[in-house]
Parts: structure tokens; sequence; C-alpha cells
């Protein structure tokens, strides 16, 4: 997590407690900072990413109580400049991706379903940093 002084490079939206601590390991796992908040429904995104500063990476789910993704980026229409938004969700259909990029999304993936899977995700995310605020995995 994120102390009050430092700018997080991702923010975790997420409903799903155990769907969290998955992702939450594979952090650990790769050695990647703790700088990351978390928020556990839609209405709390909107209102974290209404606030400056902005964190680098959203990693958004779809399907949440409150708000969903797709609502919270209907919201903040293009004023996330600068900030990627990776929407994920567990069942996805054809036209979703074209449709959560339109809304801003620059990615749209499935939820991964094994550990391995996740882990991999986590890495990309990371390699796929902005040059200058890319630092290496131990």
């Amino acid at each position: 997590m994120t102390s009050p002084t430092e700018t997080p490079w991702l923010l975790v939206v997420e409903d799903n407690a155990s769907e969290l601590l998955l992702l939450e390991m594979a952090l650990e796992e790769l050695g990647i900072p703790p700088l990351y908040e978390v928020v556990r429904d839609g209405q709390e995104a909107l209102l974290r990413l209404q606030q400056a500063p902005a964190p680098e990476l959203v990693l958004m789910d779809i399907n949440m109580p409150c708000l969903s993704g797709e609502e919270v980026l209907q919201a903040l229409g293009n004023s996330l400049q600068g900030t990627q938004v990776v929407a994920w969700s567990v069942g996805w259909k054809e036209g979703d991706v074209a449709h959560m990029q339109a809304l801003g999304a620059s990615a749209y993936v499935g939820k991964p379903h094994t550990y391995e899977a996740l882990l991999e995700l986590v890495r990309g995310l990371w390699a796929a940093r902005p040059v200058g605020a890319k630092r290496a995995l131990p």
C-alpha cells in the first residue's frame, strides 16, 4: 500500500476479496513495490480517480456494486489523460473490447483462471509502464 506522500503507480478496483488477495500475492511474489491503492466498488473508484494525483495504471473490474466499471469510464470521459485503464472481467462477449476502448480503456482482458496466468498478467502490466517510470523486477 502507499504512504500519504507517495504517488501510487496502480489503482486496483476489485470487489472480490479472494481475487484481490491473489493479486496482492502476485505483486508481492514478483517483488513489485507496494505502491498501489485498492478500492472495492465503482463509486469509490470514481471518487478516487477524480482526485490528484492520478495513478499510472488502473486495473478495474467491470462487474461491481454501486457503479460498474463501464459506468465509471462513462462518468470520467477523457479526464484520465496519462493514466492507462485496463478493464478486466470474468465474462465478456464479442464487441466488449471495442466498447471498453471507446469508453477510454487501454485494454480489456479476461481475469486469469490460474495463479500462473495472473503472474504473467501482472508482470506484463509492470513491464508496460511508461519508460520514465519503469523499474526492473528483482
